[in-house]
């Protein structure tokens, strides 16, 4: 066998082997690439699949807290100016509370207890200590923030029963409010909004008002 034919065979040899090597490698590199992609696809979806179940754990909770709830109040098909009670001289639009002056306060005028209407919350002889009420609503201002405070008060000089509970709203989309209170069962209450300007311009709006008192 000449050398030159020697030399071509070698030659192919080497050059089959490196082209092996070659796919070897991009092979390695790409099943290690597909492998990372498979692994971030597999977080992701654990991540989504937590997502949802904390999703569903929270609705399963909501529904089991309303079916607990006894609604005292409910301004979710639109709140009647006649149904509060305030130095603002809000007006409504649509059903929505609109608050143009935001230096003051107003009370809720309308209470559904024991089949009947009342302008106050009456007390509660039923329950030994504290009762449990939530209040519910949505709120946006214009432009601006204001600062809204939520407390029950007694009808009698005892005056709040706690701390106001405070909440900021500074965006023009709707903000999620609820919020949760003990207050004495044995005296009568009434629910008082303090509003509290933060700048100088813009207005207020609140819709689906909701008080409910948990029955557990």
């Amino acid at each position: 066998m000449s050398s030159d034919v020697i030399v071509s065979l070698i030659s192919s040899i080497i050059g089959g082997v490196f082209v092996a090597a070659i796919n070897l490698i991009f092979t390695r590199n790409r099943t290690n690439a597909e492998a990372k992609k498979f692994l971030a696809e597999t977080e992701k979806i654990k991540v989504e699949t937590e997502k949802i179940r904390s999703e569903i754990e929270k609705i399963n909770s909501n529904i089991l807290s309303a079916s607990q709830e006894k609604i005292i109040y409910d301004g979710t098909k639109g709140i009647n100016g006649y149904d509060i009670t305030n130095s603002l001289g809000c007006n409504t639009k649509d059903g929505v509370l609109v608050f143009e002056k935001l230096n003051g306060s107003f009370y809720l005028g309308k209470y559904f207890y024991d089949n009947k209407i009342h302008d106050f919350l009456p007390k509660n002889v039923l329950i030994s200590g504290a009762r449990k009420l939530r209040v519910t609503c949505e709120a946006k201002v214009t432009e601006g923030s204001c600062r809204m405070s939520f407390v029950f008060r007694s009808q009698d000089s005892t005056g709040e029963f706690a701390t106001p509970l405070r909440i900021t709203v500074s965006q023009a989309n709707w903000k999620n409010i609820d919020l949760y209170f003990r207050i004495p069962a044995a005296n009568d209450s009434t629910l008082q909004v303090f509003l509290e300007p933060e700048s100088e311009t813009g207005s207020l709006q609140l819709r689906n008002l909701v008080l409910a008192e948990n029955s557990v």
